[in-house]
């Protein structure tokens, strides 16, 4: 009975974040999706984003974070102290999986730093539970960390829950973010970023990241840096960074930064072609896939081949190319 139970649970669950990905944008969906999450495993901090591990220069790159009921100056200070924590090394050695961490009443842990131990007894980081994800839309590591101040650490069934529930968060922000750029379905965001008018970065590839880091080497992440922001009120517009050339535009309310590829091969196969001009027009997979007598995954493979070999981002790009 109590496994009937726990599947309605979650499947009751997984039907809120279906709507909550319809409602919201992706820039609000995570957030929304964790206070819903609270319904059923209850937490009282948590905060999560994007990172990247380097483990040869042991540094840790925070490049999209968004903290629950901690203070947005968290991040920071954990990224001072992230090459110590062992429990975050393991999480990152070990992407998929979820894992948890209890201290003791008096944060007295044999095992971490003194500087850990008190920034654990400073946000009252009591009980934990933590995942990953390789997240091959942007090329980082997506994230999700719950914290409870008191009472029992995270139990067995909290982390089935947790690790079913992460992965479908992770794929409804990558959904909602390919709908709002009117990216392809197999689209990355590797040499793209979506930012706040303010600057703060909802997500970004990490193509793009290797070239902010290179202009700006001590690029603290979660915002983009001060020089890039300046440009914003020049809309739509082209900057040049050493050989490489970035667009900033405007979209649906934020900006895009996207790294210009001017190597393009305007060669298409006539299937792949065929395929294009109808999902241009405005056929669904599906309905492409009828027409062309293809299944829907062999469309997707077209049209990823298509975007490629044009080298467009969107269906307004695709048009336009395959027009000229």
């Amino acid at each position: 009975m109590q496994s009937i139970t726990s599947i309605a649970v979650l499947g009751h669950y997984l039907l809120k974040l279906g709507k909550i990905s319809k409602d919201h944008l992706a820039s609000e969906l995570i957030r929304e999706a964790l206070q819903e999450l609270k319904n059923v495993i209850s937490f009282d901090a948590a905060w999560c984003g994007l990172i990247t591990h380097n483990k040869d220069q042991k540094m840790v790159g925070i490049h999209h974070a968004e903290t629950i009921n901690l203070p947005t100056c968290f991040p920071t200070e954990w990224k001072s102290l992230a090459i110590d924590d062992e429990f975050a090394q393991e999480v990152d050695n070990l992407s998929d999986t979820v894992h948890h961490f209890s201290y003791p009443t008096d944060f007295q842990y044999e095992f971490e730093t003194k500087e850990l131990n008190q920034f654990s007894r400073k946000y009252q980081l009591l009980h934990g539970m933590s995942m990953c994800i390789k997240d091959t839309f942007t090329g980082h590591i997506f994230f999700i960390t719950l914290y409870r101040h008191s009472g029992s650490s995270f139990t067995d069934i909290n982390m089935a829950f947790f690790e079913q529930i992460v992965r479908h968060i992770n794929q409804a922000w990558r959904y909602n973010l390919q709908e709002a750029l009117e990216l392809s379905p197999n689209h990355n965001m590797s040499h793209a970023g979506l930012v706040r008018q303010d600057g703060y970065i909802l997500s970004i590839g990490s193509s793009l990241c290797e070239i902010i880091y290179a202009k700006w080497p001590k690029w603290e992440g979660v915002y983009i840096p001060n020089e890039l922001l300046f440009h914003f009120d020049k809309t739509p517009t082209t900057i040049r960074l050493g050989k490489l050339s970035l667009n900033v535009s405007k979209k649906a309310g934020n900006i895009r930064i996207e790294i210009i590829n001017k190597k393009k091969d305007l060669t298409l196969s006539p299937r792949e072609y065929r395929v294009a001009y109808l999902f241009s027009q405005g056929h669904s997979y599906k309905k492409v896939a009828e027409q062309l007598g293809l299944s829907p995954s062999t469309v997707r493979t077209y049209l990823q081949r298509a975007y490629l070999q044009l080298d467009v981002s969107n269906k307004v790009e695709l048009i336009k190319a395959l027009n000229a």
